[in-house]
């Protein structure tokens, strides 16, 4: 019994250890399309049906508007969507092809025309060069770079190191290597995978790293 007991300790010492150097990597399959609804003279409108529109699926998500014109589309699945937005006595205004990265919130916003509700305006989607919405600095690993990319023993993890700020931490003493991000400690980390919490609750860092790489649209490291 002593030594079954003692057996079961080594196993879970040894787990500890690796959890602990494991990698800064965020992963959240879902982001967010936000925006604010206006006329031609600037007045907000109030009480506009927006709805986004997966184009790989087809699924739709609506929502209104706020009384300050504003609205909110969270936690969409990454992809490509037609965001339409219609609100009584104004043209349907269209914005077609906006994309949604892994943990990005994408601003869209909409200038109706007065007009018949059948007619349509199509509205430019193109997203601006600097994201105003938050402050996060972030990059994101496309399916494409993962699909592609060399990794030895097909790790994703060697893929956090196309992100500016990242460098591999050296291993000290019992501690396995970690990955540190702008001089943060490799124990700070935290991350997610399509929205849960995969953090280590005791020990910090990233408990599943060793995913199968063709399972994964794409991941982004904050």
């Amino acid at each position: 019994m002593a030594s079954e007991r003692r057996a079961v300790l080594g196993i879970m010492s040894a787990f500890a250890c690796l959890l602990i150097g494991l990698s800064t990597l965020m992963a959240q399959g879902v982001g967010d399309i936000t925006g604010r609804v206006t006329d031609p003279s600037g007045a907000v409108v109030p009480n506009a049906r927006i709805t986004a529109t997966r184009v790989e699926t087809g699924v739709s998500q609506s929502t209104v508007s706020t009384a300050a014109g504003t609205y909110t589309l969270p936690r969409l699945p990454v992809g490509t969507y037609r965001v339409a937005a219609e609100a009584g006595g104004f043209k349907t205004g269209v914005a077609s092809d906006v994309t949604l990265d892994v943990s990005q919130q994408r601003q869209v916003d909409f200038t109706l025309v007065m007009g018949e509700v059948k007619s349509t305006v199509q509205v430019s989607a193109a997203p601006p060069l600097l994201d105003t919405t938050n402050g996060t600095l972030a990059g994101v690993v496309s399916e494409e770079q993962v699909q592609n990319l060399p990794l030895n023993g097909r790790d994703i993890g060697g893929l956090v190191m196309l992100q500016p700020g990242m460098v591999q931490a050296s291993s000290t003493g019992w501690e396995s290597d970690g990955w540190v991000g702008n001089g943060n400690r490799a124990e700070s980390a935290v991350g997610s995978l399509d929205g849960a919490d995969t953090t280590d609750a005791e020990f910090g860092s990233v408990q599943f790293t060793n995913l199968n790489l063709d399972a994964i649209a794409e991941f982004k490291v904050l």
